[in-house]
């Protein structure tokens, strides 16, 4: 699943939307790797949308288990640009 953000200005998103219902049928539990990737890419659009707080809620996980996702590559991603000054996104473990 590749989910882009397309809204209109002044618009964040709508309730139950198409990725956070994808993302919540195939949760980690259920495929490691593939939920895994859903949890970024939702974590990824909330960073767009501006909500930084429920991007990292679900990005601080990721960096749990075994997956690609490190804080190294967050902090060179430039997806995740809107996070630099965050000092959540600052307190995440260095790689």
């Amino acid at each position: 699943m590749r989910a882009g953000v397309f809204l209109p200005p002044g618009r964040t998103r709508a309730p139950g939307s198409r990725p956070e219902r994808g993302a919540a049928r195939l949760p980690i539990t259920k495929d490691a790797y593939l939920g895994a990737y859903l949890q970024h890419e939702l974590a990824r659009i909330y960073i767009q949308v501006g909500e930084p707080d429920k991007g990292l809620d679900l990005l601080e996980p990721l960096l749990k288990i075994p997956y690609f996702l490190s804080s190294g590559w967050l902090k060179i991603d430039p997806a995740f640009e809107p996070l630099r000054n965050n000092a959540r996104f600052q307190k995440l473990p260095a790689p």
